[in-house]
Parts: structure tokens; C-alpha cells; sequence
């Protein structure tokens, strides 16, 4: 095995190592290999800031304009260093696009896709390449108008601190607001709100006025995460072959980032 197969090869084994990457700079700069060797260093030095990446900075129209003129076979192999996660949105009109968005980038089916969007933080791209990494954060974060980051693939401590609020949200299809479907949409929804927050029956009619309730405010990742998924078992649903007929509860994740000036 050559040298520089011997790089790639533990490069393909550990992305994160960015010791190996360094002194495979030095070797590809002793060989004449300047631009390779300046991309390494940008990516490591990308990686070790832990920053939020914005496609303005120097370094990073440096990086991706080396990348340019690089093979991406080589890129690949080299500098496969980030990860993308999504981490929600407060736009629920572009749940649609969301989907969509989260399904091109991470080359999964729509049920898959799905889940992504309604459950996160999802991770929709590891050991990906850093201008491969922030042309997907940016076409999902404009496709869902939500949270969406760029992370080294490694990083578990992260700049930002996300917390969600649990949300339920009542829709109806219908073309007057006084139909029967509208109706039954409402009651429907005072019975949810009944059970999932032991409130009594007059209360939650109330509730149920609203197109939109929270549930809890502010909850950890994985435990909104649980928490959604066993609401939504529960939320109802009808689904019939006119708009008439067609409604239901959407039990979601909005999410919030707490700067850490603000959690001190």
C-alpha cells in the first residue's frame, strides 16, 4: 500500500482524525500538492471551530472554492468530516417542502422522510464533505424555514442548546368554518386536549377553539421526541373521500435554541 492510500485508507476509517489529515497535508504540500493541502487544513480548521458555518465567512468561500477544483473522489476520501441535523421548524406551512427537502438530501423514502421532519433532531447527512454539508443545510433550511446545522461528524457538545415545545394542532378541510366536519374536528380535539392534559371536558371545549395548543414547553430532545411519537398514536383522524369529510389532530415538535448566555 502507497502512503497516500495508507492516509486515505485510515481517513475512510476515522474521519474525525484530523492528526492523520495535518500530516498528510505536510505530505501533500512536500509533493507539490498545494491546493490539496490547503483544502485539508481549511476543513480541519473548519471543524475544530465548531462555529455556525455562514456561506459569507472567508474561510469558508476559501474552502468551497478550493473544492472546486478538486476531484471529488478525492474529497471524499480525504475530508468526509460533517454531519447535517434538522432540527425542526415553527413554519408548519412548509411541512410539505420540509418532507421533500429532507428526502432529497438524505436519499431516503417519504415515510422515512416523514418521521424526520416530525420528530427531530434527525441527522440527515454523516461524514459528509463541508461544501456538500452546507449545500444540504441550506436547501432544507429553505425548503422548511426551520433549524437546520452543520456539525462536525463527531460533535455531541453543541454550540447551541434546542429544546422544544410539543404542539397540537387541530385541521379541517372544509369550505364553510361552520360545517359538520369543522364540527366534529372541534370535539374531536376537546377530547384529545381532555385526556392528554387531565383538564375537565369545559376547559378543553374551550381549547378546542383554537387551531393551535401546546401541550409542554421547553422539553429535552429525546424526551419530546417519545412524547410526540405516543401523542400522535393517540391524535384522531378522518380521512374521507370529499374535503368535507377530511380532519384530524397533528401533535408537533417547534423548536427553540437557547444560547448558552441565555441557559447560564
Amino acid at each position: 500500500m502507497s502512503d497516500e492510500a495508507a492516509f486515505l485508507e485510515a481517513l475512510r476509517a476515522n474521519p474525525a482524525d484530523d492528526t492523520t489529515r495535518l500530516v498528510y497535508a505536510d505530505w501533500l504540500e512536500e509533493r507539490d500538492r498545494a491546493q490539496e493541502a490547503e483544502y485539508l487544513r481549511a476543513v480541519v480548521a473548519l471543524a475544530q471551530a465548531k462555529m455556525d458555518y455562514t456561506s459569507d465567512q472567508p474561510q469558508i468561500l476559501r474552502a468551497v472554492k478550493l473544492a472546486e477544483s478538486l476531484p471529488g473522489e478525492w474529497r471524499t476520501a480525504a475530508a468526509s468530516r460533517f454531519k447535517v441535523v434538522y432540527y425542526g421548524s415553527n413554519d408548519s406551512a412548509k411541512k410539505l417542502r420540509a418532507i421533500k427537502a429532507i428526502r432529497e438530501v438524505a436519499r431516503i423514502g417519504l415515510g422515512e422522510a416523514k418521521i424526520a421532519c416530525e420528530q427531530p433532531p434527525s441527522e440527515l447527512l454523516h461524514s459528509a464533505r463541508f461544501e456538500d454539508a452546507l449545500a444540504a443545510r441550506d436547501l432544507v433550511r429553505d425548503g422548511s424555514g426551520g433549524i437546520v446545522l452543520v456539525h462536525p461528524c463527531e460533535q455531541t457538545d453543541l454550540p447551541h442548546r434546542v429544546v422544544y415545545d410539543i404542539v397540537a394542532s387541530r385541521w379541517c378541510w372544509a369550505e364553510r368554518d361552520d360545517s359538520e366536519s369543522t364540527r366534529r374536528s372541534m370535539a374531536a380535539f376537546a377530547e384529545f386536549l381532555n385526556t392528554t392534559l387531565n383538564i375537565t371536558p369545559d376547559v378543553a371545549g374551550e381549547l378546542a377553539r383554537n387551531e393551535q395548543v401546546t401541550l409542554a414547553e421547553h422539553v429535552e430532545p429525546d424526551t419530546a421526541k417519545a412524547r410526540v411519537a405516543e401523542l400522535s398514536k393517540l391524535a384522531p383522524m378522518v380521512l374521507g373521500e370529499n374535503d368535507e369529510e377530511s380532519w384530524g389532530v397533528w401533535v408537533q415538535m417547534l423548536p427553540t435554541i437557547i444560547h448558552a448566555s441565555e441557559s447560564a
